[in-house]
């Protein structure tokens, strides 16, 4: 998309919803460009199964939206979704899909609506955000605990489901065990746990492609040199 095109689109955005220029220290264009791209993507990914996929690329070309302009739509159905470069990497996406063995238990709710969810309970008084401290009632178990639990256990624990007894797919039931023995040396070293749920999802589960593995594509790792998204790895034994 042009550059010049984009900032018109982010200033009458922010202009739309009274936007403030940063929140907490960080720039809110960040943030309305991530979500854009989000946005974006999943867009084109339904003009993609809708007008272009099972299709030659005679009859994608004569399925063009008539929202779209056609010099665009003929870019993306000849030189974008029809070049051998793209067929190969959807190809690879797909076969790396069809390899995985472990499956969200998330519904249709997201991880970050769980998120916010789990610590708005009225009953667990939890006040652990994202990269925050914790300060939750419940020591036994951790904020970053319960959400893996809560996100990656399926319900369904009978012997001859897919899941097995667990509920748990082959890699989270890894991964959550993991997460637990974390726990416990945080509570063997310092006494009290005190680990966020970014940086324990980090230490476990560690990030891919600019994102936190379990997280989502909005919680980002830290960036490489320092600076600001950098782990706190202060222990709270430590000053």
């Amino acid at each position: 998309m042009n550059p010049e095109k984009k900032d018109q689109l982010y200033s009458k955005i922010m202009t739309k919803y009274n936007l403030p220029e940063k929140v907490d220290g960080q720039p809110v264009i960040d943030s309305l460009s991530f979500q854009c791209s989000t946005l974006y993507r999943q867009w084109r990914y339904r003009l993609k199964e809708k007008h272009f996929r099972g299709k030659t690329l005679a009859q994608a070309k004569d399925s063009r939206p008539l929202t779209l302009d056609k010099d665009e739509w003929d870019w993306l159905v000849f030189e974008y979704w029809g070049s051998d470069k793209q067929k190969k990497r959807s190809k690879t996406n797909t076969d790396n899909k069809m390899k995985q063995l472990d499956i969200p238990a998330n519904g249709s709710r997201s991880t970050a609506r769980i998120f916010y969810d789990m610590i708005n309970e009225p009953s667990s008084i939890p006040t652990q955000d994202l990269e925050g401290e914790s300060e939750s009632l419940d020591t036994q178990q951790p904020l970053y605990i319960k959400l893996f639990e809560k996100t990656k256990r399926h319900k369904s624990t009978d012997e001859n489901n897919p899941w097995g007894p667990s509920g748990f797919g082959p890699n989270d039931e890894k991964h959550f065990e993991e997460l637990k023995k974390l726990h416990e040396a945080e509570i063997e070293k310092c006494g009290e746990d005190t680990l966020n749920v970014k940086d324990a999802y980090m230490k476990v589960l560690n990030h891919k492609s600019g994102y936190v593995r379990g997280l989502g594509p909005g919680a980002r790792p830290p960036k490489k040199g320092g600076g600001e998204g950098v782990i706190n790895e202060r222990c709270c034994c430590i000053t």
